[in-house]
């Protein structure tokens, strides 16, 4: 029989969060923070961070969006401000009507017909 051999391990040991940190990683998430400012909260370097953090703090802001879009819903019941921003922002409704109309010839039209009626003389 063949013993396994022990994984060489390379480079630095990974770092150990405490429940603290991962808490408040967590609520920094949920407040919309990106990965730059919560690792300068916890004090470690980005790296390091998104290795460790990105399947969970990817879940709270999923949280933060549904939260965020439960609430501006609610408003818009009461509020027609956001019922029109949501329509705007999530519908691709607009303010704008479309209005065609035939304004005739244009100026440059104009000016051309009028001088191939009315000629320059040479001279």
């Amino acid at each position: 029989m063949t013993k396994a051999k022990a994984k060489n391990k390379v480079g630095r040991p990974r770092h150990k969060f405490t429940k603290a940190q991962i808490d408040k990683a967590e609520d920094a998430a949920l407040m919309g923070c990106k990965n730059k400012t919560i690792a300068g909260l916890l004090g470690v370097r980005v790296e390091v961070f998104d290795k460790d953090f990105c399947i969970r703090l990817t879940k709270k802001r999923q949280e933060r969006d549904y939260n965020l879009r439960k609430n501006q819903t609610e408003m818009a019941k009461k509020n027609v401000a956001m019922a029109i921003f949501l329509g705007k922002n999530e519908l691709d409704q607009t303010d704008k009507q479309d209005v065609t109309h035939n304004a005739g010839p244009t100026l440059a039209q104009l000016m051309l017909d009028a001088a191939k009626r009315n000629p320059v003389p040479k001279g």
